[in-house]
């Protein structure tokens, strides 16, 4: 396929249609699942190439299936640290902008831009339900999210659960190498939950998660850095330039610290509300959900309990911030002492 670049410059979006790199994974009756990985194209996404055709088209004993469609061309993240947003990045997309419509109008994912637009925020999330007008059942949900999986990077993904095949879709917008391997193993480990509702969204906040454990326990060894520092017995009387500079370090890596415990608690203020989300979708639509348990009925008690593993760890990580937050605030007035104690005795020249 010849490629076409078109761009929006009002936006800063670029439409340079490749092959998009999809992700499939099945349930099958037997409790078995199987994954395929390859590329698609935008016209193959939207003709309905999944159902249709190939050796990926739908069985009737498949029970759920999640589809992963990665169209972001970019894999670096040019803003700094995830926390200052750079206006002049281009999101450039692996289709058209005719496909890219398309697929906004089919799955709902009108809101996609504005997750991305909020990228250097704390996080994004909106959910749309729609219901059967003659029915009243639920057709699907939309959740459109962007959250931080590996690094600093803020991805952005579109997710479409239909509840009558029990299959979720998947559109990748702003997405990094490292999320695809990190989403798979996740998806890996509870893949019996392939085609419940809420799947795809609690995997993604139990890898916002785990990418936050990261950077607490960089926060740690920093903090062990500094009260090392700070506790070393002959520290205020250390001479002449040397502790000028020293006080200086340690100082600049204290407030550092600190910058990074409230970047992080943050991060976690978002993954709260994403997860009230959660829960509260949860019960907004017990029934349906419940149903969509198609193998034992412990799978509802399975899906509860990984949802409460993850409350205790967010309240877990809360904790641990707020003590080292404190821990910080220590080591500043710790060094700010022992730096006004050293200048009250040095020479003129070095105060």
């Amino acid at each position: 396929m010849e490629s076409t670049v078109q761009s929006d410059e009002a936006k800063n979006i670029r439409y340079n249609p490749m092959p998009c790199t999809f992700t499939e994974l099945r349930r099958f009756q037997s409790g078995q699942s199987e994954s395929h990985e390859g590329t698609i194209t935008g016209e193959e996404l939207v003709n309905g190439w999944f159902d249709q055709r190939g050796s990926h088209a739908s069985l009737p004993n498949v029970i759920g299936t999640v589809r992963w469609i990665f169209a972001s061309t970019i894999s670096v993240a040019p803003d700094t640290h995830g926390d200052i947003l750079s206006s002049d990045e281009v999101l450039e997309l692996a289709i058209s902008e005719e496909i890219f419509t398309k697929l906004k109008q089919r799955y709902r994912f009108a809101g996609v831009l504005d997750a991305w637009e909020h990228r250097a925020s704390s996080g994004f999330e909106t959910r749309h339900i729609e219901y059967d007008e003659i029915t009243g059942k639920i057709k699907f949900i939309t959740v459109i999210i962007s959250i931080r999986l590996s690094t600093s990077f803020a991805s952005v993904f579109a997710i479409n659960h239909e509840f009558t095949s029990s299959t979720t879709l998947i559109l990748g917008l702003r997405t990094s190498p490292d999320d695809h391997a990190i989403i798979k193993k996740a998806q890996e480990s509870h893949n019996d939950m392939i085609g419940q509702p809420l799947f795809v969204p609690t995997v993604l906040l139990e890898l916002s998660l785990a990418a936050n454990l990261g950077y607490v326990e960089k926060i740690r060894q920093e903090l062990k850095i500094i009260e090392r520092a700070t506790g070393y017995h002959g520290w205020l009387e250390i001479p002449g330039t040397e502790a000028l500079t020293l006080n200086n370090e340690l100082s600049k890596r204290a407030h550092a610290t600190k910058q990074q415990v409230s970047i992080s608690l943050r991060r976690l203020s978002f993954l709260q509300c994403y997860l009230k989300s959660i829960q509260e979708t949860y019960g907004q639509l017990g029934h349906p959900i419940s149903s969509s348990f198609t193998l034992a009925a412990g799978s509802i008690d399975q899906y509860e309990q990984w949802l409460h593993n993850i409350v205790l760890l967010l309240a877990q990580r809360e904790a641990d911030l707020a003590y080292y937050a404190r821990r910080a605030e220590i080591q500043i007035a710790a060094v700010s002492y022992g730096k006004t104690n050293w200048n009250c005795f040095a020479p003129d020249h070095l105060s």
